[in-house]
């Protein structure tokens, strides 16, 4: 298109250019931060415009260089470095509350001790409080990161092993007749670690670790009698004896009538504590001729052929079939309900308790 004919002309004086050098980095001959206010300026394009605009603000930023590194200088100066001056303890089992001093600490501060972290229990801005963790007995090199800081000083902390002890056993009285699951016994207490052992009288049985405050023994056969029960640590340390009960006392639990034939019939008493050679009291408390009448029967092992008892073929008799067992044969004189009163009683005299029982 041509243009317009009648359209004023730009004289080519009024036509400005940046003088040689202004865009080559070199000082420009002319004060570039007036440059606006040159009335020639008002006459520019507008490209020539935003170069002489990008020209001033890089002026501009040289200028104000020096000042922003003195002000990042500033601000790494004012960062203080993670220091510790204090550790209270120094040594401790685990679970022990521990005081750093130093800083300054933030709410991101962790204490490393060997290659555990643990985070604060309490964090002050020169103080942090922890708690040592379960760790084995030893000496622990101890620091604190916060954030993206690391303490230059190091201290050494000593986990001691915690002594064990025992609050309690369940049960505390075993009875000499028992079976495996009744031999377990739990004990209750605090600081057992992984590897702590039971002991009994001093010996080793077998036991397993349920957590830091309980464990279980396995009580193997003893005979009746008081004994200590212990718990040592892998480093040694020991808890005081804790007796426990072994007993043999008799005690009848339940009476019942078994097998019958033409002239007898078994009465069987289950309970605890029976022997091979225990013996059995038998009171008919309403015998017909008046009188109680007593009876005392020695028992014989079922597995041999004679019975003590026998003075005849038809006499009453005691089978003892194991420690919980007993089997009275008894020939009535009449199958009439009697109220009998029956007791064990132990080769070393120990008795059970009398226990009544309604029987022909």
């Amino acid at each position: 298109m041509d243009s317009d004919p009648k359209a004023p002309q730009m004289s080519a004086r009024w036509r400005w250019s940046p003088p040689p050098g202004l865009l080559h980095g070199s000082q420009p001959p002319f004060d570039m931060q007036n440059a606006e206010g040159d009335p020639s300026f008002r006459e520019l394009d507008g490209a020539t415009i935003e170069k002489i605009q990008v020209l001033k603000g890089r002026a501009a930023m040289r200028k104000s260089t020096p000042l922003l590194i003195l002000c990042l200088i500033f601000i790494a100066g004012n960062a203080r470095a993670l220091t510790l001056s204090s550790l209270v303890p120094s040594r401790g089992v685990p679970g022990t509350r521990v005081t750093i001093a130093g800083g300054p600490f933030s709410a991101r501060a962790q204490v490393v001790i060997g290659s555990a972290l643990v985070a604060p229990v309490k964090v002050g801005q020169e103080e942090l409080i922890f708690e040592i963790p379960p760790l084995a007995a030893g000496r622990y090199a101890l620091t604190v990161r916060d954030g993206d800081r690391v303490a230059t000083q190091e201290y050494l902390f000593e986990v001691v092993e915690p002594a064990p002890e025992i609050s309690s056993l369940t049960p505390r009285n075993v009875a000499a007749c028992s079976d495996e699951a009744e031999r377990r016994v739990v004990i209750e207490g605090k600081n057992f670690t992984p590897e702590a052992k039971a002991l009994v009288n001093g010996s080793a049985v077998p036991s397993r670790r349920i957590d830091r405050s309980s464990l279980e023994l396995q009580m193997p056969y003893l005979a009746a009698g008081v004994y200590g029960v212990q718990v040592r640590n892998p480093g040694g340390a020991v808890t005081l004896p804790y007796s426990l009960w072994v007993n043999d006392i008799p005690a009848i639990a339940s009476v019942e009538q078994g097998e019958e034939s033409v002239n007898h019939y078994e009465v069987i008493i289950r309970g605890r504590n029976f022997f091979y050679n225990s013996s059995l009291l038998v009171t008919e408390s309403d015998f017909s001729e008046g009188s109680p009448r007593r009876l005392t029967l020695h028992a014989y092992h079922e597995q041999t052929s004679l019975s003590p008892n026998i003075s005849s073929p038809q006499s009453d008799n005691l089978r003892y079939r194991d420690c919980r067992t007993l089997v009275y044969e008894r020939y009535p004189s009449s199958y009439q309900t009697k109220e009998l009163i029956l007791q064990v009683v132990n080769p070393d005299g120990k008795k059970s308790e009398p226990y009544p029982v309604s029987l022909p």
